[in-house]
């Protein structure tokens, strides 16, 4: 039963969305989402053509579509449909305009599920080719993909009773992507999946119109409202039949299509102008920041070679430029401490007593020449971490600790998901054992001033303080680092998070398809060693320059929150207002 739209007749105009403040793109990463979601939402509330006196009635429309679904139903094409309830008041989003009506989709289209019974098409029934079985993985932006396609043979498509697709059916995901949906072009002869319905429109209602219905958030809040509510989205073509649908007359609809059509790939316009625009803007941002890790320290540059200090002005002069969204941010961080390790972050004091050699660097392998990455300056040296730390693994035996030894309370057991990004460890999420169980570990065991790293996984070489345990065992994904005093634990900390670390794990990784390193290849990493009173000057440094780079990224992301959400009560403004 459809609900048509009585008010007076002064016919409505269209949204003036020209002002739209669409210079701000620049700082609005859904902001052409959030453009096109106000394009629908005009399109199907009637405000962004004008309605014309003379188009035909919608009334009249649903009046037509009804003689032909009866007809159909005389002539046994297609079974009677279930009657619907009657459209409630309260069921309607919002007031449509004078000569459209409110209409029930299962009013206005036939609704076919695939067939579900011992006939359905398995695995072992699909062929090479044949005669294309679709899927939702199929619908691919509101078409039917026949990359990657599945067939059936004509004997299995003969024995299916139905979900049988025709040209210009509209298929519809009822599981899993739910919404998600594609017109059928180019073959007549097809099946569908169970997790598909086909929604095959009467005369008098525009295809691509349904489409534009389809792809709003008035479907979108539909389908969260029939949704079964289980762990996978689901719905029933019965569901499907009950949402409403503002229906316009005909030719109205037909223009609607051509507006959005046109408004559409002025949003794919912008878009892929603000693709360009970051684009340019990153490689400009890593073009800069590469140059501060790159030139030479003052005094070390070559004729016509950029200098440390030029490339530190470029930067300045051009920062709000190269760092204004929060994803530059990262890479800032990265050259910051890449730098640290460089010896480009701080002044060298010819007062500072230079690193030298140990009699325990004798007992490595002695560095190349090419395993060096850069110079460093004069008072410091490169040395093999292995001749500044120990490394222990934890207990890998029999005693290893397992889930149901865990306890409440006691000795922390640390493992890699306990490592915060700023290099604490995690205290609300600490697993324990007892201190009977923490006894018969051999090895893996903690000390105040330790370093633990990750050896294995997504998260090879991230690092912690073990602060603040004084005691404590490790996980087999980790070892503990054992500094011998020459190097700060902080500036270790620096050097292990730096570019440098990163690309030594990568050196060093053993190329299987999980990430994995031995304790054994943190004993070769080359390791930029500066005067220790040098290495607490950068660590403060470091520490001042990433707390920056926080301050910095709230402030983007507040920024950028802040002009979402004027965009979104513009939006809101425009839509409810005009």
């Amino acid at each position: 039963m459809f609900v048509e739209t009585v008010h007076p007749t002064s016919l409505q105009k269209p949204a003036k969305i020209g002002y739209l403040p669409l210079n701000s793109e620049k700082n609005l990463p859904s902001g052409v989402t959030q453009l096109r979601e106000m394009v629908l939402d005009l399109a199907l509330r009637g405000k962004l053509v004008h309605q014309i006196a003379t188009d035909e009635n919608a009334t009249e429309l649903l009046r037509q579509i009804t003689c032909e679904r009866e007809h159909r139903v005389k002539a046994k094409l297609i079974r009677k449909p279930r009657k619907l309830e009657p459209i409630e008041e309260n069921e309607l989003p919002f007031t449509a305009p004078f000569g459209w009506a409110w209409e029930q989709l299962g009013n206005v289209c036939v609704l076919e599920n695939g067939d579900r019974s011992k006939n359905y098409p398995n695995k072992s029934a699909l062929v090479e080719t044949g005669i294309p079985f679709i899927n939702a993985g199929h619908i691919r932006s509101g078409r039917i993909s026949m990359d990657e396609m599945n067939f059936i043979d004509d004997e299995r498509f003969n024995l299916l009773r139905g979900g049988k697709v025709l040209e210009g059916d509209v298929l519809f995901c009822l599981r899993g992507s739910l919404g998600k949906c594609g017109i059928v072009e180019g073959f007549d002869r097809g099946a569908i999946a169970s997790s598909l319905v086909i929604v095959r429109l009467f005369k008098g209602t525009d295809l691509h119109y349904l489409l534009t219905y389809f792809a709003s958030r008035l479907t979108k809040l539909l389908i969260r409202r029939f949704d079964n509510g289980t762990a996978q989205p689901n719905l029933s073509a019965t569901d499907l039949a009950k949402f409403v649908v503002p229906l316009p007359p005909l030719a109205e609809q037909r223009r609607i299509v051509s507006k959005v059509e046109g408004l559409m790939s002025l949003c794919d316009t912008l878009e892929n102008y603000r693709r360009e625009r970051e684009s340019v803007r990153e490689r400009a941002s890593r073009s800069v920041l590469a140059s501060l890790t790159t030139a030479p320290r003052v005094g070390d540059q070559v004729s016509g070679q950029e200098t440390l200090a030029s490339a530190w002005q470029r930067m300045s002069d051009h920062f709000e430029v190269l760092l204004d969204q929060p994803e530059s941010v990262p890479h800032l961080r990265q050259s910051i401490l890449q730098l640290a390790v460089q010896g480009k972050l701080v002044p060298q004091d010819p007062l500072d007593e230079p690193a030298t050699d140990t009699p325990e660097d004798a007992k490595l392998p002695a560095i190349a020449a090419k395993e060096i990455p850069f110079a460093l300056p004069e008072s410091w040296q490169w040395r093999r971490l292995g001749s500044l730390a120990n490394f222990i693994n934890g207990d890998r035996g029999k005693q290893y600790p397992n889930k149901s030894e865990y306890v409440k309370d006691g000795i922390a057991f640390m493992n890699t998901g306990h490592i915060e990004p700023d290099g604490s460890l995690c205290l609300n999420s600490m697993n324990y054992i007892t201190r009977e169980k923490f006894d018969t570990l051999r090895s893996g065991k903690i000390q105040p001033g330790d370093l633990v790293y990750c050896l294995r996984g997504a998260t090879i070489g991230k690092t912690a303080r073990v602060d603040p345990f004084t005691e404590g065992a490790i996980a087999s994904s980790l070892v503990i680092i054992r500094l011998d005093g020459t190097l700060d634990r902080d500036y270790a900390y620096t050097f292990l998070r730096s570019p440098l670390g990163y690309e030594l794990i990568s050196r060093f990784d053993n190329g299987s398809a999980q990430p994995n390193l031995g304790a054994k290849s943190l004993n070769l990493y080359v390791t930029p060693t500066p005067p220790k009173s040098e290495q607490k000057r950068i660590v403060s440094k470091v520490s001042v320059l990433l707390s920056q780079c926080d301050e910095l990224s709230a402030r983007l992301r507040s920024r950028q929150s802040t002009t979402d959400a004027l965009l979104t009560a513009f939006i809101h403004e425009l839509i409810q207002g005009s």
